[in-house]
């Protein structure tokens, strides 16, 4: 756990100047991470503050998450992802160490490419690589002259390159806006002066973008009263405190962090606990050595020294025993957090580890060698010491708080399990089953119809669309507003085929969808999602259908006039976490980067070859990637599955260690009681009232503990929940669940004790004394 917190806690700090480095994101209704690729070289030209800046963008290609590439060097043809772009600036805010060529002029040189360690040693293995080619298949074939080799991007990191190319490598090919102020479409860092004030800087950015921006005021003063502009963001708060469209890599939680935290602390209370538990418990034992040691002379301070020795070196062996068990069980943890757990990556950890197990060990035996010592001598020999009702309440009360704590850790695995379930299970308002998401490379997507037409002929398909973005990905949005009202209301925009609704199932609101008879649906006709209509149409969503609204789909443009042919139901394209945007379809079959392809759900082995196979006489040698559309939107809960699974094993292991203190102290009672257990056998006691009499003290603190765990559990989960937007009720299952499992061990561990010691022959305890 402690790998992990420190994980997620040192994402990006280790550039060197990530204290005062910024992302320039966009603030509006919906943020996004992009902004216009000028925008970070033009503040260091006019802002004395800013001592460095760069612009980063990736390439972009098919496929729901990262694209890839075919590239090719001799007999070496693989599939490679990571393709960025980058300002020669670039190492100079991210000071990634070189091991070939130069740092400063590695982006600088047309047609150079920068790769990683990893990736230059599969194409030219040990062999410095500056100066010879790579093929990269993009549209067409693509060489690349390597100019650098840096060290693999650290795995703490929001961007993770393989291939950096320069920006002067990729504008020739570019007649487009995309490296103009008009585009929002790239990722822009400024480095700040030690001295420099952030917040100063950010508050001039919508008077200065201004100059650049071709905006009307009219735009603008709207823009303003949205609190809609420019701001910066810490590069070290990226990874855990942003949830802005287009992020390059998935975020953390912070709220996760410290809940993992929490756990590691908690498991280090219950067997702490359990240390302090037994030590004392076995005071009665040791009570005559202490008392023959202090009558032979020892001090107490020694008898001290001797006692936390002993905890310490106890303490010790535990650690060590832990260093067998992380190196036995690395490759299983290892893909459980998702994160590497070699000695390297442990090292820094391993010391602060060290240094807590000593003073575990010190803490765990305070209060036992303190009490154990402070025993009168002349009382423990003469009377053999007696277990005082401090040290049994003591015992009892820690036992209450480690079956506390054990049970608040199940209360939160069965509500996060039912929260996942609950995402899961609901209805998304359209069909995600046996639908295949194919990925078209940019060169093909022009030629949609005639692709939807190869698959629709293989047997097993049902229905063939095509759509610009997958649900569960992220969509660009643009303002729409019906004439004669001054509202505009941005929305989500998606390219979609003909039977884009028909295939994944969506339903019908009002009106119709895109159908072929109709000339206009290829020219001017839409479809709005019914949150979108009833913003729009002010509630009233059928008498929207057939006017017209007005679409900005270019920056500061007039806006194109189109048609609601339709209306569809609310579904949602993107993740629970959050709610349905409203949603504008307009039918652009050539801007399909995905084809949608709903298939028959017998003998999928077949239908995928048989699509394969279409696939390469359609595409050539275009590589086939293809994925199932359900699997893709249970991967955007990977979070709470994750969470879920630590919740799991965590918990069953403070159960294990709450059973291993209760088993430990049992065993001591039921010896400390064998007299009394025996004295009631001879007057007639039954083994199962004998039984009962140990367990009602247990079964008592069990409840007891209950009572402050719940509410504990209730207010914690139901914080979590809150952060989202739908979510399940917490019922009483949890709290059953976690009360009848507590109860449950309890029986079984302080049960088998008392079973042995109720049915053992009275005479043999009573001649024990």
């Amino acid at each position: 756990i402690g790998r992990f917190v420190q994980h997620e806690l040192s994402y990006d700090r280790h550039f060197a100047n990530a204290e005062q480095t910024y992302r320039i994101a966009w603030h509006s209704d919906n943020p996004q991470t992009r902004t216009p690729h000028p925008m970070a070289l033009a503040l260091a030209e006019e802002f004395p503050e800013v001592t460095t800046a760069t612009t980063l963008s990736p390439i972009w290609g098919p496929g729901l998450s990262r694209p890839t590439f075919e590239v090719h060097r001799g007999d070496v043809r693989l599939e490679e992802g990571g393709f960025f772009s980058a300002d020669s600036t670039f190492f100079e805010v991210f000071n990634l160490p070189f091991l070939h060529g130069d740092a400063h002029a590695a982006l600088r040189i047309p047609g150079g490419v920068v790769l990683t360690e990893t990736v230059a040693r599969r194409y030219f293995g040990d062999a410095d690589p500056v100066g010879e080619t790579i093929t990269v298949t993009f549209s067409d074939d693509v060489d690349l002259v390597v100019t650098g080799v840096v060290a693999d991007v650290p795995e703490a990191t929001h961007f993770d390159f393989q291939f950096l190319l320069s920006y002067v490598s990729l504008k020739p090919f570019e007649d487009g806006a995309y490296y103009t102020w008009a585009d929002f479409g790239h990722y822009n860092y400024v480095t700040l002066a030690d001295d420099a004030n952030a917040q100063a800087l950010e508050a001039q950015l919508g008077a200065w973008s201004r100059t650049y921006i071709d905006y009307t005021e009219t735009t603008w003063a709207a823009m303003e009263a949205r609190r809609m502009g420019f701001r910066l963001q810490p590069l070290t708060d990226i990874h855990l405190r942003s949830d802005l469209r287009w992020e390059l890599q998935p975020g953390g939680s912070p709220g996760q962090v410290a809940l993992f935290a929490t756990v590691a602390v908690f498991l280090l209370l219950l067997a702490g606990v359990n240390f302090v538990n037994l030590s004392t418990a076995q005071a009665l034992q040791r009570a005559r050595e202490v008392g023959v040691r202090k009558a032979l002379g020892a001090h107490r301070r020694q008898l001290v020294r001797q006692y936390l020795g002993e905890s310490v070196l106890l303490s010790l062996l535990g650690f060590g025993g832990a260093l067998i068990l992380v190196a036995t069980a690395r490759p299983y943890l290892e893909g459980f957090v998702g994160i590497g757990l070699g000695w390297a990556e442990l090292g820094v950890l391993l010391a602060g580890v060290l240094g807590l197990t000593v003073v575990v060990g010190l803490l765990a035996g305070a209060y036992p060698a303190l009490y154990l010592t402070a025993f009168d001598p002349v009382r423990v020999l003469k009377q053999g010491g007696k277990d005082g009702r401090q040290p049994a309440r003591l015992r009892r009360a820690l036992v209450g708080l480690q079956f506390g704590l054990a049970m608040a850790l199940l209360i939160g695995t069965v509500v996060v399990s039912d929260q996942l379930n609950f995402l899961r299970d609901r209805d998304l308002g359209f069909d995600t089953e046996q639908v295949v998401v194919v990925g078209i490379p940019a060169g093909l997507r022009s030629d949609f119809d005639a692709l939807a037409t190869v698959f629709e002929q293989q047997p097993g398909v049902v229905a063939v669309t095509g759509t610009s973005n997958v649900p569960g990905g992220s969509f660009n949005q643009n303002p729409v507003q019906r004439p004669g009202t001054d509202a505009a209301l941005d929305v989500a925009e998606v390219y979609v085929g003909f039977d884009f609704a028909e295939t994944l199932g969506i339903e019908v609101a009002e009106g119709r969808t895109f159908q072929r008879g109709f000339r206009a649906d290829s020219a001017q006709a839409v479809l709005l999602n019914a949150e979108a209509a009833r913003v729009l149409g002010a509630g009233d969503i059928a008498g929207l259908v057939g006017s017209e609204v007005l679409w900005y789909t270019e920056d500061d443009a007039p806006p194109e006039a189109v048609q609601v042919v339709g209306v569809i139901e609310d579904f949602h394209f993107q993740s629970l976490h959050r709610t349905v945007d409203p949603l504008l379809l307009r039918l652009a079959p050539g801007w399909a980067a995905h084809a949608l392809v709903r298939v028959a759900p017998s003998d999928l082995t077949s239908t995928m070859a048989g699509l394969e196979t279409a696939w390469a006489s359609f595409a050539g040698d275009a590589p086939f990637r293809a994925s199932f559309l359900d699997a893709d939107f249970d991967a955007l809960y990977g979070a709470e599955v994750r969470m879920r699974e630590t919740f799991t094993l965590f918990t069953a292991l403070a159960l294990l260690v709450a059973m291993l203190g209760l088993f430990g102290l049992a065993a001591f009672t039921t010896r400390q009681r064998t007299k009394e257990l025996g004295v009631r056998r001879v007057l007639g006691a039954s083994v199962s009232g004998l039984v009962g009499l140990v367990l009602r003290d247990v079964l008592v603190l069990v409840a007891a503990a209950f009572v402050v765990a719940a509410p504990v559990g209730y207010l914690a989960m139901q914080r979590w929940l809150d952060a989202f937007p739908y979510r399940t009720e917490i019922g009483a299952t949890p709290f059953l669940v976690a009360l009848g499992l507590a109860l449950s061990l309890a029986v079984v561990t302080v049960g088998s004790h008392a079973f042995r010691a109720a049915t053992a022959n009275p005479v043999d305890s009573l001649r024990s004394e």
